[in-house]
């Protein structure tokens, strides 16, 4: 259980790094779950209303849906990606 938090709170470091830095694109693909229909979700760095901001494109097989999260909730929408 500790090792698990400890991978948890590091991945969580490594997202904050990222969402932090001059980032271009992230890509999560190949889900682990099959219930999961999208191939990938790629994020990307915008501003909405003047404020960072991170726009989410799920990639289905002829699909892609758009979701936009503020810079505050962007780490633990990349946890819940990996199902942490």
């Amino acid at each position: 259980m500790e090792k698990d938090n400890k991978k948890r709170d590091s991945l969580k470091a490594v997202f904050a790094e990222t969402m932090n830095s001059k980032m271009r694109k992230s890509i999560f693909s190949a889900p682990r779950k099959k219930a999961i229909e999208y191939k990938r979700v790629e994020i990307h760095p915008t501003v909405l209303k003047g404020m960072p901001a991170f726009q989410l494109e799920y990639i289905y097989e002829k699909k892609v849906i758009h979701e936009n999260i503020d810079e505050f909730d962007i780490i633990k929408k990349c946890m819940d990606l990996i199902g942490g």
